[in-house]
């Protein structure tokens, strides 16, 4: 017999409203590993009471219509659940011994607070102006098996730290891993804003997670242009939850938002390592007006849409140039707080020209080991210089005036003689 998702089930993945309708078969992974968790605990019985549901229709969210699939069978449970461990893992570093059994909140904890004293590697942030790079460094990272990180699964239910356990999965499925994430060609970090069969959809993969971090209060600023102190100590407690559950031993974060509470996130990690990724700011301006989500942004400095700022009349190529350097600024005052040992600036033309050297310096600088099985992946992928884009599509003029807004920043940095 079957049915639909519980109560239960419905109320732990609140987020699943807010997801689009291209994503919208999200309650089958989750069920499947809130089953898992269930059967990790000893539950078996009640594991086998989740029902798995796969939707074989119309999103539910459109017509209401879908089909729900059988029960998870208890032996796969076990399968899983063996492959997974059942172990819990235990924070050495905060003194909890290590036969104990600890609550997920609080092993997440445990681990936060290691993290947060510099008792375990400490979390490294991405930060870059959007478009410089950061989703391409951000996914070859994750390829490393000590990395853990927010996916798309997390991202529909932040709440659920459990359902990081998928990450672990990714690397048995090494050439689906290596389509969904960088494209059929291998060369195109940015698939996420693509149309993407239902299937790929539903394998792991990175992601930046925005529901997770504004639970934790942060967001393009506020008012006062910090993030919510009081919610910001969730933060150390859910970073380790995902570590536990997903396996790796460093977080990595690529959330734009971080450009601007850089101070508030050193302060709360004083183990944290901060890497910038710095590109041409013609290119960035270039693909910038190119970009599917960038006509809908709220521009943070502006407060309005580029919509809007081209229904003023006023010139579109001039808000993607001084983007550029709004947030560029942001990013060195925030960094000029960090010591100078927490922090790395990458250029995205050094990344393209030599990534497997780059790369290797970065996890260098991470605390991540050199593996030679994730060196070998990053020798799999390809590496295209999107400058080259630039030079050709953007009109001498439009050049011109990009350059006259950049021009300072550009010559400072070594772009422009």
């Amino acid at each position: 017999m079957t049915r639909a998702p519980t109560p239960a089930l419905v109320a732990s993945l609140h987020e699943y409203d807010s997801v689009g309708p291209e994503q919208g078969a999200w309650w089958d992974p989750a069920s499947k590993l809130l089953a898992l968790v269930r059967t990790s605990a000893g539950d078996v019985a009640g594991a086998r009471r989740w029902v798995v549901p796969v939707i074989r229709g119309p999103h539910p969210q459109q017509s209401g219509r879908c089909r729900w699939g059988r029960p998870v069978g208890v032996d796969t449970l076990r399968r899983l659940s063996a492959f997974f461990g059942r172990r819990r893992r235990h924070a050495t570093a905060a003194g909890v011994e290590g036969g104990a059994r600890m609550s997920e909140a609080t092993a997440g904890n445990a681990v936060g607070e290691a993290v947060r004293a510099g008792g375990a590697a400490g979390p490294l942030f991405l930060v870059g102006v959007p478009r410089s790079g950061t989703t391409l460094i951000y996914k070859l990272l994750c390829l490393h098996p000590d990395a853990a990180y927010i996916s798309n699964w997390m991202r529909t239910a932040p709440a659920v730290p459990a359902l990081a356990l998928a990450n672990r999965l990714t690397p048995r499925f090494a050439d689906t891993r290596r389509t969904t994430w960088f494209g059929a060609d291998r060369a195109n970090a940015y698939v996420n804003g693509e149309p993407m069969a239902w299937r790929k959809q539903l394998f792991p993969r990175p992601v930046e997670g925005e529901p997770f971090y504004r639970s934790c209060g942060i967001a393009v600023p506020d008012s006062a242009g910090r993030p919510d102190m009081g919610r910001l100590q969730r933060l150390p407690g859910m970073l380790g939850a995902v570590c536990r559950y997903g396996g790796g031993r460093v977080f990595v974060s690529k959330y734009l938002a971080n450009n601007h509470h850089i101070p508030a996130l050193a302060e709360l990690f004083p183990s944290a390592r901060f890497v910038s990724i710095v590109r041409d700011g013609r290119a960035v301006a270039c693909s910038l007006s190119r970009v599917h989500w960038w006509p809908d942004l709220t521009v943070w400095w502006y407060g309005g849409t580029p919509g809007r700022w081209q229904a003023e009349g006023r010139d579109p190529w001039e808000l993607c140039a001084r983007h550029w350097v709004r947030e560029l600024a942001v990013l060195e005052q925030g960094l000029a707080a960090v010591p100078a040992a927490r922090r790395l600036e990458i250029r995205y033309e050094a990344l393209v020209a030599e990534p497997v050297a780059t790369m290797r310096q970065l996890a260098a600088f991470a605390g991540l080991a050199d593996r030679w099985d994730w060196v070998q992946e990053l020798a799999r992928l390809r590496y295209p210089n999107r400058n080259e884009r630039w030079y050709s599509r953007l009109d001498p003029q439009v050049r011109g005036r990009i350059e006259a807004i950049q021009g300072d920043d550009l010559r400072r940095l070594g772009y422009l003689g």
